[in-house]
């Protein structure tokens, strides 16, 4: 990436651990070279819609390394900013919880959605909060 080698001891002899490992290091990698970090300023505190970025970053790269289609990509963006970013991008990350992502739900319960929709946006809501 960009001419530089980077490296980290993962620790562990379990491959399944390893390669986990290995791959969350690549998109940490990933996202500071592209210049997608996290800034956030001291004084406030950090906020859903501060990773949906980073995390969107994270996923574009997995696009290009053919991990998946560019297709299912912009559906994940057009979630973010349709439903998930307008519901929960307020929301600081520290104080995210349970009630939030059932609210979430019952939200999309009450537009007419189905199951197989709302799945999908919760998957792409996990997707930030696991960011960190």
């Amino acid at each position: 990436m960009k001419d530089k080698t980077y490296s980290r001891s993962l620790r562990t002899t379990n491959k399944r651990v390893a390669l986990a490992a290995a791959r969350d290091f690549f998109h940490e990698i990933t996202a500071k070279v592209y210049g997608s970090m996290v800034n956030v300023k001291a004084e406030r505190e950090l906020l859903y819609e501060d990773l949906v970025e980073p995390t969107l970053a994270i996923e574009r790269a997995r696009v290009a390394r053919g991990e998946f289609g560019a297709a299912t990509l912009r559906h994940l963006q057009a979630r973010m900013k349709n439903t998930i970013v307008p519901f929960a991008g307020k929301i600081p990350i520290k104080r995210f919880g349970y009630a939030h992502g059932s609210d979430f739900i019952e939200m999309m319960s009450k537009k007419g959605m189905g199951s197989t929709t709302i799945q999908q946006h919760i998957v792409g809501m996990r997707k930030v909060l696991n960011y960190e």
